[in-house]
């Protein structure tokens, strides 16, 4: 797992995690204790991801010496989260691809999903595209509308999706799969996001919980320090997140292959 999300070799700097739902289940445990444990593995694989990391790549993972600490909260991943944190912030989990705020290491856990068309992680390979195009990643970051989060200005970030984006196509009813990845802009450069939602009965309720973990520092200070080193301000942009589109078109592919790890026993390990 550390060597996918090596930030030094290349590496995707992506996993995704999944089948642990049922293989709690196979095991005798309950539906709502297997979703449970499932928080549970993602929690200490994350933690241990990260040790190794910063034991091996401190200066890539970390470079600034932010403080950090893990951090898990809850997210509406259909609907507007208002108020988010008690920081009177309104915005959408569903948005454009996109980098989050200081944490070097992130991970979304998806579902259980009821009444949800779509919404498939997609991940975006910022890197080879500036490789590809000769650009520095810095030059070329803009903000998502109504949030705080970077992402590529408009005619890249559209040249972004029709070459170097990827989303994964999983079982988030019967199952909770988990994503780790390694959020360093110039780094790794992997913008992270979902396909649109919508609900399969536009009659009923949708539900699309959202299990955010990081190794982050949530203060302005670390917050001011990562935007100025990527030449950005910690200023929020104008706009309605309630009116917000996903800007991740339907075209994007879809794969399985070959990030997926599906948990087995004895399949996996830190």
């Amino acid at each position: 797992m550390a060597e996918r999300l090596n930030p030094t070799t290349g590496a995707p700097g992506l996993a995704l995690i999944h089948g642990a739902v049922p293989a709690f289940q196979a095991a005798g445990l309950s539906w709502t204790a297997a979703v449970e444990w499932t928080r549970r593995l993602r929690r200490e694989l994350c933690d241990r991801v990260f040790e190794l990391l910063c034991e091996r790549h401190s200066e890539q993972l970390n470079p600034l010496k932010i403080e950090l600490s893990p951090i898990e909260f809850p997210l509406d991943g259909y609907g507007v989260n208002v108020n988010f944190m008690g920081a009177g912030i309104d915005f959408r989990a569903n948005q454009q691809a996109h980098f989050d705020i200081v944490e070097p290491l992130g991970s979304n856990l998806y579902g259980p999903n009821v009444n949800v068309r779509g919404g498939w992680p997609v991940f975006c390979d910022g890197r080879a595209y500036c490789r590809d195009h000769g650009l520095d990643i810095k030059d070329i970051l803009d903000k998502v509308p109504a949030s705080r989060n970077l992402t590529f200005q408009l005619p890249h970030y559209r040249a972004l999706m029709e070459d170097y984006a990827v989303a994964y196509r999983l079982d988030m009813a019967e199952d909770t799969p988990f994503t780790v990845f390694v959020n360093r802009v110039e780094e790794v450069g992997l913008l992270h996001g979902a396909t649109e939602v919508a609900p399969i009965d536009a009659g009923a309720d949708v539900e699309r919980p959202i299990w955010h973990y990081a190794w982050d520092n949530v203060t302005s200070e670390a917050a001011d320090n990562w935007y100025e080193a990527l030449g950005q301000r910690n200023l929020r942009s104008p706009g309605e997140p309630h009116r917000l589109k996903p800007l991740v078109p339907d075209t994007v592919t879809l794969r399985r292959e070959p990030l997926i790890i599906p948990v087995q026993e004895g399949s996996w390990s830190a």
